[in-house]
């Protein structure tokens, strides 16, 4: 199980801009999981540090565009701090990869 899977579905692909058409006015940079699972896979962070950037993007944009206290938002508080609430270099593998089991 993973244990932030439940937390996560909402992040995992692009912003449905047909059902959120607005989506673009109030996000100026959209990120998602699927596409920092792309950029890892492709080599294209030179430094830890800008695959965070991307990681946190994720969470600010959910933050931006949903109000305080909706499911999403929540969903983003909580990933976020679970990211930064140590080194991610130092996070166990656990801790963001599904386990079999």
């Amino acid at each position: 199980m993973c244990r932030y899977l439940q937390w996560a579905w909402p992040f995992a692909d692009p912003v449905d801009l047909a059902r959120y058409a607005d989506y673009l006015n109030v996000v100026k940079s959209p990120m998602d999981l699927k596409w920092v699972k792309r950029k890892v896979e492709g080599g294209q962070y030179a430094t830890p540090a800008e695959f965070a950037a991307d990681f946190r993007l994720v969470f600010a944009n959910a933050h931006t565009y949903n109000p305080p206290g909706t499911d999403v938002y929540v969903m983003a508080s909580t990933l976020l701090v679970s990211f930064t609430s140590a080194p991610f270099a130092h996070a166990s593998a656990a801790h963001w990869e599904c386990q079999q089991g």
